[in-house]
């Protein structure tokens, strides 16, 4: 299961289609809306899958947790960007999302694991499409800062569940815990690492959790 193959949107054509009707108004909006906690003083590092990291995080395996593949840190990393320049960069995704070669949403559960250390926050891209669409990483907290992460859903609600409710809402089996849209909400999954769910996303809705 955990090996399970990501299956991505097909095309960027398919991308642009679904942002048809976003305004660059509506954009910087939401591009605000995102980092309005964030001071001006923070980097922020652009991950993978198109979101953003705010501190520092670590990439395990997921078969065998005591696995580092790599770590980050927003605050050292030559590629990390300015407030200002995470803003512009989330306008341009929304308003001009053929010239982004990231396609974020997942139409199945994911397969990295991001370990969050005390203190770091992570921010989606924003989401849209139809059907189920998941985080790009399951995430948990490092371990000596207990179980809890604060998540929280912008735009629209959400679920957050382990990998296994993940898996079982997608064939059918409605699991995990509610985020309701603008809402923070602790989720205590254990040693279980936590997956971000939502169907039918709202265009433009995104989602963000921090270990605080």
């Amino acid at each position: 299961m955990f090996l399970a193959a990501i299956l991505l949107v097909p095309t960027l054509s398919v991308h642009a289609t679904e942002r048809d009707g976003m305004t660059e108004e509506k954009a910087v909006e939401i591009a605000d809306n995102m980092f309005e906690n964030i001071d001006a003083s923070q980097k922020i590092l652009k991950t993978s899958d198109g979101g953003y990291l705010i501190g520092k995080a670590t990439v395990t395996s997921v078969d065998d947790y005591d696995e580092i593949i790599t770590t980050y840190d927003s605050a050292m990393d030559p590629n990390s960007m300015s407030v200002e320049e995470a803003k512009q960069d989330v306008v341009n995704s929304l308003v001009h999302p053929e010239d982004s070669l990231i396609q974020p949403r997942l139409a199945s559960p994911p397969t990295q694991r991001w370990v969050l250390a005390l203190g770091a926050e992570y921010k989606s891209s924003a989401f849209s499409g139809s059907g189920w669409r998941f985080s790009g990483y399951m995430f948990a907290p490092e371990p000596s800062s207990g179980y809890y992460l604060l998540w929280t859903s912008y735009g629209d609600d959400g679920r957050v569940g382990s990998l296994d409710q993940a898996y079982a809402t997608l064939n059918g089996s409605l699991q995990g815990d509610i985020i309701y849209n603008g809402s923070p909400t602790y989720i205590n999954k254990g040693t279980l690492s936590h997956v971000y769910y939502t169907f039918n996303p709202v265009n433009g809705s995104y989602y963000y959790v921090q270990n605080i």
